[in-house]
């Protein structure tokens, strides 16, 4: 367990452990903080994002390779 909230959240993991582990990861970004999401099956971004985007992160940017994709944030907060 990991205390406390930071300028900079990284998660690698895949889609559906992002979209369920969402409230538990923004509680660690402070305000205006970023979060970089990857491990995205590139057919699943939106739905990541939009999760995302649903708990007040702002889409700062994505990148695809090779089928997967990245996705970086910030805190609207």
């Amino acid at each position: 367990s990991v205390d406390g909230v930071f300028p900079l959240v990284v998660a690698n993991v895949l889609a559906a452990p992002l979209i369920e582990m969402a409230p538990l990861l923004i509680r660690r970004v402070e305000s205006r903080g970023r979060l970089i999401l990857s491990g995205i099956p590139q057919s699943l971004e939106l739905e990541v994002r939009e999760t995302y985007r649903r708990l007040g992160m702002r889409h700062i940017r994505s990148e695809t390779r090779a089928g997967w994709a990245v996705v970086a944030t910030q805190a609207s907060w």
